[in-house]
């Protein structure tokens, strides 16, 4: 179960359906999604090489216990008709946000690496080169 930090320093939980958070109008979400998202966010900027990458992006994406699965499970589906409409646009909205996001960050640090790689194997021409005796060793 994911639980996400507000603004207030409350604590909320997307492992527990919506009724039992209090939300019972689709006003209401736009506030719980707003959190949501800032909390990606700050996840996001921590994500600095390859493997904490994958780790986050496993966070949010997976599909058994990924935040974005959780939600569809606890909130989307247990949801009433007139909830629901406003989740789903809501959790497709911070989906193609999180999508988005990730893609972003994994580009940034595969060009980081290869910036460091080329950086690291460069050869500088302009140095003079190995000079190698001539003659034989006897």
């Amino acid at each position: 179960m994911f639980a996400f930090k507000r603004d207030d320093g409350t604590r909320k939980q997307n492992g527990t359906a919506l009724v039992h958070l209090g939300i019972t109008r689709p006003e209401e979400l736009s506030a719980l999604f707003a959190d949501l998202r800032g909390c990606f966010d700050t996840d996001c900027a921590s994500a600095h090489d390859e493997s904490s990458w994958k780790q986050f992006r496993d966070a949010w994406l997976g599909r058994k216990s990924g935040v974005l699965t959780q939600i569809t499970d606890n909130w989307l589906k247990p949801a009433t008709l007139e909830l629901k409409r406003a989740v789903g646009a809501s959790l497709n909205e911070l989906r193609a946000h999180v999508e988005s996001q990730i893609e972003a960050r994994r580009a940034a640090i595969e060009s980081g690496s290869e910036k460091t790689a080329l950086a690291s194997e460069r050869i500088d021409l302009s140095l003079p080169g190995v000079i190698r005796p001539i003659g034989s060793i006897t």
